[in-house]
């Protein structure tokens, strides 16, 4: 099963706004709700949501969707733990392109796991160590 990274822009416009998706990444998270493919969530992802959802600067809905599909038994979206091999990733990750911790942990998990990450973020698109899909 083909796997592919979201960062949180991707899963909040998933939930929220699925016009602002390219066709191909919703092509790609539609494949996965319907078990043709995996959405591995970085747990900074996961901690990302809930601090903006706290915050009222992405709706509760992104959260709880995220949340219901991690949830599955199908196991189509899975979380990703931070964990040693991914920290240790982070010094691969040019902070002059990517200085934002949370886009540099997203950036290592792509790496670590050797799967692109889909994204529309431009600093993270400008990385040569990882592949990023929009």
């Amino acid at each position: 099963m083909i796997s592919h990274l979201v960062d949180t822009h991707t899963l909040v416009w998933q939930f929220t706004d699925p016009s602002s998706l390219s066709d191909r990444v919703a092509s790609i998270l539609d494949a996965a709700e319907q078990a043709k493919g995996r959405i591995l969530v970085p747990s900074i992802v996961l901690v990302e949501l809930v601090y903006l959802a706290e915050r009222r600067r992405v709706p509760e809905v992104a959260l709880t969707r995220t949340f219901d599909l991690l949830g599955l038994p199908r196991g189509t979206y899975r979380s990703v733990p931070l964990n040693l091999e991914i920290v240790r990733m982070l010094g691969r990750i040019d902070r002059s392109i990517v200085p934002d911790m949370p886009d540099r942990i997203i950036a290592a998990t792509s790496m670590a796991l050797h799967v692109p990450v889909l994204t529309k973020d431009s600093r993270l698109q400008a990385l040569t160590t990882i592949e990023t899909i929009w």
